[in-house]
């Protein structure tokens, strides 16, 4: 077993994570090759129970790396830790039970629910891939969801697009839910919210993590959400990891120059009450 596993406390560990993409420009005949490298020698742990957030701006490598991590992409070099358990490298059936104890939040709910699915039958789906349960049993663990996350049984029958955004994303994450996994990955997972769905959902997620004893790892650029919403924090520039720090020292202490950047294009108090007085939520 690599050491690195045996550190208390953390759930997940990628060490030393490489990962390109081969851009072809040009006409057909004669094409140019690009290697853009996405990740460059990535480590990173991720506290079990806790939130991790990543942030950087478009571009920085945080979706891949969140991708990898998901298990959703296999990195060209490099190893993540789950557990006890080098991930990296499974073959596709081997990966499969971990499937139910990694799950994903994205950022647009409406591309990523089935619209032809009741909520009941999208909250389902994992279940019936992972043949977890009966009939019976599967329709009362959806409901049961659908009540933990704010949303009414008796909704059950309707459709994603008969939902607000935040309904949808709360849809979204009663989906992830549906295996009880172990971490759930937030890909950016309120930035098509208002402010006032914003703190609902982070309210949301804050309770659910509380319950659950689940651990995240919460993609996200917006530098005001982290304060609220991490315990630590792992600041991504070009594919590297540039500075990660706990949520105090990093905006009590920021170490790297890109880091004071983000922290400076931050919006003042007075920007952000402004916009509450607008939306009309003071």
């Amino acid at each position: 077993m690599n050491e690195a596993t045996q550190t208390a406390g953390v759930l997940v560990r990628a060490q030393g994570l490489d990962k390109n993409y081969v851009q072809r420009r040009g006409r057909p005949f004669g094409r140019a090759e690009l290697i853009v490298r996405a990740l460059d020698g990535v480590n990173i742990a991720i506290p079990r129970g806790k939130t991790l957030a990543l942030v950087g701006e478009s571009g920085a490598g945080k979706s891949t790396l969140a991708r990898c991590i998901a298990l959703f992409e296999k990195p060209d070099r490099g190893e993540i830790w789950f557990d006890d358990q080098n991930v990296a490298n499974l073959r596709r059936e081997e990966l499969f039970p971990l499937r139910r104890r990694i799950q994903f939040v994205f950022q647009d709910p409406t591309s990523a629910l089935n619209p032809r699915m009741t909520a009941e039958e999208i909250i389902m789906e994992p279940l019936l891939i992972h043949r977890e349960g009966a009939g019976e049993r599967r329709r009362e663990i959806a409901l049961q969801l659908m009540e933990q996350v704010g949303l009414p049984s008796a909704s059950s029958e309707k459709y994603p697009l008969e939902f607000s955004g935040g309904q949808r994303q709360r849809l979204a994450i009663a989906r992830a839910l549906a295996l009880n996994p172990s971490l759930l990955i937030l890909d950016e997972p309120v930035s098509n919210l208002d402010v006032r769905n914003q703190d609902r959902i982070l309210q949301l997620l804050a309770d659910l993590q509380h319950s659950r004893s689940l651990t995240y790892l919460h993609v996200c650029h917006e530098m005001r959400l982290v304060e609220r919403f991490a315990d630590e924090v792992a600041v991504m520039r070009d594919g590297k990891i540039v500075e990660c720090q706990s949520r105090a020292g990093l905006f009590g202490w920021p170490k790297h120059p890109y880091t004071r950047a983000l922290l400076d294009a931050m919006p003042s108090v007075e920007s952000i009450f402004k916009t509450r007085v607008a939306e009309g939520i003071v």
